[in-house]
């Protein structure tokens, strides 16, 4: 099982923005793709969720080609409604669905991100942290084959971004989706990923596939997390 991007390519009038791009994610993993802001990190995942369309190649699960259903996808912004609740949020993507039991498994996401005592909260009584929980909530929810995530902790604060690094993984322990986590923060990659796939500068190629092979939780301060961050911000340079 697996997430293949096979040689994907994306033009916007006369300017380039990904080149050929390829790589491969084990199914149930943690991805990260690194790279400059504006290298087309962002197009890249709205064309591996089907949003936009690719000039040329394509993106397989299990030998297939990904659909829209196939994925949940959380945004840097988190896009809550604000007319609704929180519970409410959650269930939007099973409405439109038309699934019956959408406030049922609304529910049980809502204790996978503890926020089950906010359920009749709005947006605006939140924190920006647990927004985003709900956000991640709403993508889960339709129990996506792959979960895709855009700089989702990017507005945060530093105490607040670690925090949620560290429930993004337990979730990701529970739910075991294949993720692909878009940053442009090194150490946030290093600290989260399996794989980090590290992109150039615009138009966008593989510059290299990194495999981090640390136990968890990382320690930011180990030698092996300072060599893997060293290399990744030599091959950004």
């Amino acid at each position: 099982m697996a997430l293949e991007v096979l040689n994907v390519s994306k033009s916007f009038n006369e300017l380039k923005v990904l080149d050929g791009i390829s790589f491969k994610v084990k199914g149930n993993s943690f991805a990260c793709i690194i790279g400059e802001s504006g290298c087309g990190k962002t197009t890249l995942l709205r064309i591996i969720s089907g949003l936009e369309r690719a000039d040329d190649g394509e993106v397989l699960f299990n030998g297939k080609t990904v659909k829209i259903n196939d994925v949940g996808f959380v945004f840097q912004d988190d896009r809550l409604l604000p007319w609704r609740t929180t519970l409410k949020n959650i269930a939007f993507g099973l409405e439109i669905r038309n699934d019956e039991k959408a406030l049922e498994k609304a529910k049980e996401v809502l204790k996978l991100v503890g926020l089950e005592e906010f359920e009749n909260y709005y947006p605006n009584q939140l924190s920006g942290g647990m927004r985003q929980r709900v956000g991640i909530a709403r993508a889960l929810a339709i129990n996506p084959k792959i979960l895709l995530m855009d700089e989702p902790f990017a507005a945060l604060d530093a105490q607040t971004r670690n925090r949620m690094q560290a429930e993004l993984l337990e979730i990701w322990n529970k739910e075991k989706k294949t993720v692909l986590f878009v940053t442009h923060n090194i150490d946030e990659a290093v600290y989260l990923a399996d794989k980090i796939i590290v992109l150039s500068k615009r138009p966008a190629r593989v510059v290299e596939e990194i495999e981090v092979d640390l136990k968890r939780p990382r320690d930011r301060t180990s030698l092996e997390f300072v060599g893997i961050r060293k290399r990744i911000l030599e091959l950004l340079s």
